[in-house]
């Protein structure tokens, strides 16, 4: 006798604690861009205000001045709603429909979140354009770091040159000063020979006109001592 196969069903989940599982997960997920959540949601939270005020302010010039006008609380988009378990046929508590205020709430959620993804992706786009305006910064100054060590080095090799001429310049003055006491000098004893010369030439007509006076009296006196002989003959 063979006994038949059961299949085991695995339980139907409780679609309270699914709801409440996603909204978990919806939280966690908002804590990544929670900073931009919190600022459109405070953005958010002012615009209703002023919208809010808007409307009362619109409600009463409209209604009549004998009745008393009054406010209907606005329900607060951040709260979470207080959910309440109805029994079910099965006996196990089920979840009412979502009010409307839940339903604003998922709305506006999911509207700041798409916006926070908007911003998100144009701050990476952002983010994207500058570290590229980085790179090409940090090789426009790898190129002009370069640029000014070669050019450095060029005014090193310059400065070394200009001071070898100056130097060189030094020693092309002393040599040009040298030289010129030098041609001094030789002018003046040039000069000194020059006198001398010139005195020694004086020297030497004085002795010869002095020699040649000499001799012309001695042959004077010989030609009146031998024109005396002559006539005493």
């Amino acid at each position: 006798m063979t006994t038949p196969t059961s299949t085991t069903k695995a339980p139907a989940r409780d679609p309270l604690e699914v709801y409440l599982e996603q909204l978990e997960e919806r939280d966690r997920r908002e804590k990544k861009h929670k900073k931009y959540i919190d600022a459109f949601t405070t953005f958010a939270d002012k615009q209703a205000a002023k919208e809010k005020a808007r409307l009362i302010a619109e409600r009463e010039t409209t209604e009549s001045s004998t009745r008393t006008p009054t406010e209907t609380p606005t329900p607060d988009l951040r709260a979470r709603p207080k959910w309440t378990y109805y029994p079910s046929s099965s006996g196990k508590p089920t979840t009412p429909p979502p009010a409307p205020a839940d339903t604003a709430h998922i709305s506006q959620l999911r509207a700041d979140l798409a916006t926070a993804n908007n911003i998100r992706a144009e701050q990476e786009s952002k983010l994207k354009i500058a570290k590229t305006e980085t790179s090409d910064l940090q090789a426009t100054k790898t190129q002009q770091m370069k640029r000014i060590s070669e050019l450095e080095k060029q005014a090193r090799a310059l400065e070394i040159k200009v001071r070898n001429n100056a130097e060189e310049l030094v020693g092309q003055r002393k040599l040009a000063r040298e030289a010129q006491d030098e041609m001094l000098a030789l002018q003046v004893e040039m000069n000194a020979k020059d006198k001398r010369l010139q005195k020694v030439e004086a020297d030497n007509k004085m002795l010869v006109d002095r020699w040649m006076t000499e001799k012309g009296e001695a042959a004077q006196r010989m030609n009146e001592a031998m024109e005396k002989e002559q006539k005493k003959r």
